[in-house]
């Protein structure tokens, strides 16, 4: 007889839900995704991340959700359990730090925990583009333009391509 598993799938089936929810309902799928990470698969870090990823992309759409407190609580514990384990991938420092941004309601520790993590990433990966982009939204939301310009500056110099990208992001936030 064989034993499966069912919590896996049964996670994976409560974060298709939350994925699948419009902007405008975004906010309701906060209980299920702690449903889903109550079931503690070996899913839960990945889950995690691709439900930030997209509340992320679902603010944009619908500015209200950055003021649900709850899943931001949610999302961020969770990502920074997923670092601590695993400290080498960028991509969940780069949810995080853009979930300590779009939450911050000019909020200055969660602006700094930004920028502190936009370092970390242009550790791990210098020439990754997030990074620059989550420091010059910091710069731009805590008022240092000549920490935001020295950023455009050091960018540029890598890549001029992603340096104006990175200068027009910032043109458009002051």
């Amino acid at each position: 007889m064989y034993f499966f598993n069912l919590k896996p799938f049964y996670a994976g089936y409560l974060a298709n839900q939350i994925l699948s929810l419009p902007p405008s309902d975004a906010a309701q799928g906060t209980p299920l995704f702690k449903d889903a990470l109550n079931l503690n698969t070996f899913a839960s870090p990945e889950i995690a991340y691709q439900v930030a990823i997209d509340y992320i992309d679902k603010i944009a759409q619908e500015p209200a959700l950055a003021q649900n407190e709850e899943f931001y609580t949610i999302v961020s514990t969770q990502l920074l359990g997923t670092i601590e384990r695993s400290p080498e991938q960028s991509r969940n420092y780069i949810a995080l730090a853009w979930l300590n941004l779009y939450f911050s309601g000019k909020d200055r520790q969660r602006i700094n925990k930004a920028l502190d993590l936009g370092d970390k990433i242009l550790t791990l990966s210098p020439i990754k583009k997030d990074g620059y982009l989550i420091l010059a939204a910091g710069y731009a939301l805590s008022n240092q333009p000549a920490k935001a310009r020295e950023v455009i500056s050091q960018v540029g110099k890598i890549d001029v391509k992603m340096g104006e990208e990175i200068k027009n992001y910032y043109e458009k936030l002051k």
